[in-house]
């Protein structure tokens, strides 16, 4: 990206590789939420993402429901009406995938802020969901997810997703630049 009309380089935001190779196998979800998981309460939770510098819109308040299993995550995540049907155009909205990390709030509120940072072995199986299930394992510093639609049918996975520490003071300053220009 960069800033429009500019003649400043381009920064590199993302680089990867597109492949036509089938996604590993997900099988679907039979058992809603999984067994032996508990329920993690979320009341408040978008709250105390605003107390630590993240501040969501109503379109990305998705989350409805997190179980804990061990180092496992379940949720249950929504678009409101108002995007549903923006659906077209999109493999996943980007504001349910959003919503898909908001789990790790739930149970992080005395950890340090870690932010998405790096993307590895995404791969999509099924587009057009609304609401999805998601499972999602920890590991020291980063999570792998696996997306169900409402049936519990796959939709596709992320074998890492790296998160990097943030303070909220970064977060304040950087959302209190004026936006001089739209970037492309």
């Amino acid at each position: 990206a960069r800033a429009a009309d500019s003649d400043e380089p381009w920064t590199r935001h993302a680089s990867g590789l597109l492949s036509a190779t089938p996604a590993r196998a997900l099988a679907p979800h039979e058992t809603w939420p999984p067994v032996a998981a508990v329920p993690v309460e979320i009341a408040g939770l978008y709250a105390a993402a605003e107390a630590r510098g993240l501040s969501y819109g109503p379109s990305f308040r998705g989350l409805l429901r997190v179980w804990q299993r061990g180092e496992e995550l379940f949720a249950d995540v929504e678009l409101p009406d108002s995007e549903a049907g923006e659906l077209r155009g999109w493999v996943l909205h980007p504001a349910l995938l959003d919503a898909a990390l908001h789990p790790l709030f739930a149970i992080s509120a005395d950890e340090p802020l870690q932010l998405p940072f790096s993307w590895t072995g995404v791969s999509a199986i099924a587009a057009g969901a609304a609401r999805l299930r998601v499972g999602m394992i920890r590991r020291p510093g980063s999570v792998a997810l696996t997306l169900h639609d409402a049936r519990g049918e796959p939709l596709g996975r992320v074998d890492g997703l790296h998160l990097r520490p943030a303070q909220p003071a970064q977060l304040s300053a950087a959302a209190s630049r004026p936006i001089a220009d739209l970037y492309r």
